[in-house]
C-alpha cells in the first residue's frame, strides 16, 4: 500500500468536502476506489481538480446537467413573471377568483330553477290551452337564463334562500299574465258585470 493513503476522514478534510460526497464521487468514478479502507491522497487530489478543471470548462457530463437545470430554472422564472404581469394586467384571473365566481353562477341559477315550479304552478294553474302553458313556461325560463347571463353585473337577487327579489317578482307578474291572456280574461268578465248593472238601471 502507498505511504500517500490516508482514510477517507483525513481525504475529505484535505479535499474540503464531505465523505459523503467523496464516496459519490468514487462511485461515479471520478476518485479512484479505496484499497483496504484507504484512499491513494495523491491519486484523488489530482482527480479531483481534473473534475473542477472539468466544470469550470463546461466539459464534464455534470458540468452539462448543471446548465441544463439553470436553463430550466431561468425559463421557469421567466414564465412565472410573465404569469404575474398577466394577472397585474387583469389578462388572467386568479384560480380562486374563477372558482368563487362559478360557485356563486350554480347555486344562483340552482335557486333559481328550485323555485320555478312553485313560482310558475299559480299562472298555469287554470290554462286548459297547452300553447298558452308552453309559452307562459318558456317566458319563465327565459327570464331565469337572462337573469343567469346578466349574474354579477347588477345587484344581486335573494336566490340564497330561493326567493326571488321583488323586481324579479314584478317581472315574473307581468310576464305570466301576458303570456296567456290572464287578465284580459279578468277584464271581460268585469265588463259582462259592468253591463247587467247597466242594463238593470236602464230598467
Amino acid at each position: 500500500m502507498s505511504s500517500t493513503s490516508y482514510p477517507l476522514a483525513t481525504v475529505a478534510k484535505i479535499l474540503n468536502i464531505s465523505e459523503r460526497r467523496i464516496q459519490q464521487l468514487v462511485k461515479d468514478g471520478i476518485l479512484p476506489k479505496a484499497q483496504r479502507g484507504k484512499y491513494d491522497l495523491v491519486g484523488c487530489v489530482q482527480s479531483y481538480i481534473g473534475y473542477l478543471q472539468e466544470r469550470a470548462y463546461g466539459q464534464g457530463a455534470e458540468a452539462k446537467d448543471t446548465q441544463h437545470e439553470r436553463a430550466r430554472l431561468l425559463k421557469a422564472q421567466a414564465d412565472k413573471t410573465e404569469l404575474e404581469v398577466a394577472v397585474l394586467r387583469k389578462a388572467l384571473l386568479p384560480a380562486e377568483a374563477v372558482e368563487e365566481a362559478w360557485i356563486g353562477v350554480l347555486s344562483a341559477f340552482k335557486a333559481r330553477m328550485l323555485s320555478l315550479p312553485t313560482k310558475a304552478a299559480q299562472y298555469v294553474a287554470h290554462l286548459t290551452d297547452p300553447s298558452s302553458v308552453e309559452n307562459t313556461l318558456r317566458g319563465m325560463v327565459d327570464e331565469a337564463l337572462t337573469e343567469l347571463a346578466n349574474y354579477g353585473m347588477s345587484e344581486p337577487s335573494d336566490t340564497g334562500s330561493g326567493k326571488t327579489s321583488d323586481s324579479n317578482r314584478k317581472t315574473a307578474a307581468k310576464d305570466g299574465p301576458r303570456g296567456v291572456g290572464g287578465r284580459k280574461k279578468v277584464s271581460k268578465r268585469g265588463s259582462k258585470r259592468g253591463a247587467r248593472k247597466v242594463e238593470n238601471k236602464q230598467g
